[in-house]
């Protein structure tokens, strides 16, 4: 076992489970070509609009819509974090 997988295994339940969902809704939008070449402030606009959007959704308590967002969410910060890493 190469050590990511070590350390994946070492995670706890709900990371584990949350990062199955992020990479789930990526795999999704694979027919997109992905996020390395899309510049930074448009997956940080991306990112505002996710958040917008759970703030509404919280607002009109639409709790059923708020755990999709926060998946949403998340995968944008990925995004950001990874073209910043790799640039």
């Amino acid at each position: 076992m190469n050590k990511l997988s070590q350390e994946l295994m070492n995670c706890r339940p709900p990371v584990q489970q949350f990062a199955i969902r992020m990479e789930n809704k990526l795999q999704l939008n694979d027919h997109k070509g992905g996020w390395r070449n899309e510049k930074i402030s448009y997956l940080m606009e991306q990112l505002q609009q996710k958040i917008n959007k759970l703030k509404l959704e919280f607002t009109y308590m639409h709790t059923q819509q708020m755990v999709p967002e926060t998946i949403n969410i998340a995968n944008f910060a990925m995004m950001i974090a990874d073209n910043i890493e790799n640039s």
